[in-house]
């Protein structure tokens, strides 16, 4: 177990402080003042797990492993006791996997059975999440909800019941149904969301693997052109091998600028005779940026991306014959045969584009051959998008989660928590550089009385609007942080105590001068009391910095405040 630890923090250096928040030993009082922080901290650590399964699943290509692998990871994700994973053929529901006991250690039975030869299944149940794509989550089906008359809950008794179905591209594929027979309320909402997450990874995976069980099945049918039939299927593995590699680089980037690297290669090398580019509308949804180009052309004007009528729809879009010269993203009309535009969709909107244009191929091919070349490119193409999709959605929601553990919800400002952090951080590194760092620490005049008389309301738009000035007013390189109450801490990296003095008489100030609060007919004032000390001057520590920064803010107040205080040298 402990070495299963260690392996994930090499791999995810990322979850480091949510796992020292999960250990500490603290009283539930410190634990429910930063719970915003554990909720996160948990949330984070269940998207490794998604992502290792996401991961898990998409590195498989063989059908019959991958159904195998895929009901292993629900199993051991859900807690259930019994699993079933249904495939529909030709409109039709066949059990395609299975693991009818959990507790005897059965592995799973990887068998093509019609559900209708089967009694041991509830079949209302089932045919009803077929015919509306909800989930149903029981926490007893046999006394509750909307199923109990049907046959085998009835007669089996079941208790935890969970059903799922299993989308591609808004088409139900599959659906997934466990149980748990031995305890009550065994499913929760938070599992329906991770099987959801580790869902969609599997419905990618189910079609790549049919994908590459298909190509077997034709190359084996085939008995013409056995050559190149063999040279196709090895290109197709190949280019499966390189989504799951894909898929594996993008797991392993932090930062959304780390993915465009991984993309370039990506594309360059499965789309080496094709022009192209990928675009992505930027967090504020204010714009589509290209992050990846390849093969384009001078004069490619980037405006034209916003009018592209797959962007809008949120609809693939394939272009081809003299609609070829209407193409809104055109890159290049020259030997070019035919072009896709496929939308990156999250949660049925487009959050991005992928652009391809097919050049005409070397060599003689029939139209038949070349329309095939053409396909499977196309569906190379839309795995690719659903893949970088994920990847994507991912990490922007990794990029929230760690924004809303470290910042202040109310002043928008660093919380304590990154202040300790930061403090660390900056006082390391002005050490090794020689160089100071100042510490202002801030607290508003009569803040209770405040509070007491206009109410809480009140005290909470003048934090707001403190916090506005004290994010306008600061240097880029400096940190504002909430400290606790209506007290604020500045760090100045790279400031001399004259410097930070100076620093906080111009903020006290402007405190006095430009922050108002509009209560009624009246227009309010604060004036705040600023303590101030640095590294060098007040000890070689940095907790020793910040006890002589709150002796200064102590002063301050004592002698009238509303004015700075600078500590007294050590």
């Amino acid at each position: 177990m402990v070495s299963k630890t260690d392996h994930l923090q090499r791999e995810y250096p990322f979850i480091k402080d949510h796992i020292e928040l999960l250990d500490q030993t603290s009283s539930w009082c410190l634990l429910e003042s930063d719970s915003q922080s554990f909720h996160h901290a948990a949330q984070e650590i269940d998207l490794v797990s998604i992502m290792k399964a996401s991961t898990s699943i998409s590195e498989e290509i063989v059908y019959s492993n991958l159904l195998e692998k895929l009901m292993t990871i629900v199993i051991e994700n859900a807690g259930a006791t019994r699993g079933c994973l249904l495939m529909i053929h030709n409109e039709q529901l066949f059990i395609e996997a299975e693991i009818t006991d959990v507790s005897e250690n059965e592995s799973v039975n990887i068998e093509s059975i019609p559900i209708n030869k089967r009694s041991d299944l509830p079949i209302q149940l089932i045919n009803y999440v077929k015919r509306t794509n909800k989930d149903i989550l029981l926490k007893y089906a046999a006394n509750e909800g909307d199923f109990t008359t049907d046959p085998y809950i009835r007669t089996a008794k079941i208790q935890s019941l969970m059903c799922m179905p299993i989308l591609h591209h808004g088409k139900l594929t599959g659906l997934l149904y466990l149980e748990n027979n031995q305890m009550t309320a065994a499913f929760t909402e938070k599992h329906v969301q991770i099987l959801k997450m580790i869902a969609s990874q599997a419905a990618i995976s189910i079609e790549n693997a049919r994908f590459y069980n298909e190509l077997e099945d034709r190359v084996k049918e085939r008995t013409r052109a056995l050559s190149q039939a063999i040279d196709a299927l090895r290109a197709r593995a190949n280019e499966l091998t390189m989504l799951n590699k894909m898929s594996d680089m993008l797991n392993e980037c932090r930062q959304e600028s780390d993915t465009h690297e991984v993309l370039q290669q990506v594309c360059e090398s499965l789309f080496p005779n094709d022009l192209g580019y990928i675009a992505i509308q930027s967090e504020n949804q204010s714009s589509l940026e290209i992050i990846v180009q390849w093969n384009t052309v001078k004069g490619f004007d980037p405006s034209q991306i916003a009018d592209c009528l797959s962007f809008k729809s949120a609809m693939k879009k394939r272009i081809s014959g003299k609609a070829i010269n209407n193409l809104c993203c055109q890159l290049q009309t020259e030997k070019m045969t035919e072009a896709v535009c496929i939308p990156l969709i999250l949660q049925d909107k487009a959050i991005g584009i992928f652009h391809l244009q097919f050049l005409q191929t070397s060599g003689n091919h029939e139209e038949d051959e070349l329309q095939r070349l053409i396909q499977a490119r196309e569906e190379l193409a839309v795995r690719m998008a659903e893949q970088y999709t994920l990847s994507l959605v991912n990490l922007r929601l990794q990029k929230k989660l760690h924004m809303e553990s470290i910042i202040d919800p109310l002043t928008k400002l660093f919380n304590r928590r990154y202040l300790e952090e930061s403090l660390e951080r900056e006082g390391n590194r002005c050490k090794r550089r020689g160089k100071n760092l100042g510490l202002i620490m801030l607290d508003i005049d009569h803040f209770k009385s405040f509070n007491d008389h206009y109410g809480h309301r009140v005290g909470d738009d003048v934090l707001c609007e403190l916090g506005k000035f004290l994010k306008g007013t600061v240097r880029k390189e400096d940190i504002a942080c909430r400290y606790g109450g209506e007290e604020f801490i500045l760090i100045l990296p790279e400031s001399s105590i004259e410097t930070t003095a100076v620093r906080a008489q111009d903020i006290c100030q402007k405190i006095r001068q430009q922050i108002k609060i509009v209560y009624g007919d009246e227009i309010l004032t604060i004036t705040a009391s600023l303590g101030v000390a640095a590294l060098d001057e007040h000890g070689p520590d940095i907790p020793e910095v910040i006890r002589s920064a709150d002796e200064a803010l102590y002063q301050a107040k004592k002698t009238g405040r509303n004015q700075v205080c600078v500590a007294k040298y050590s």
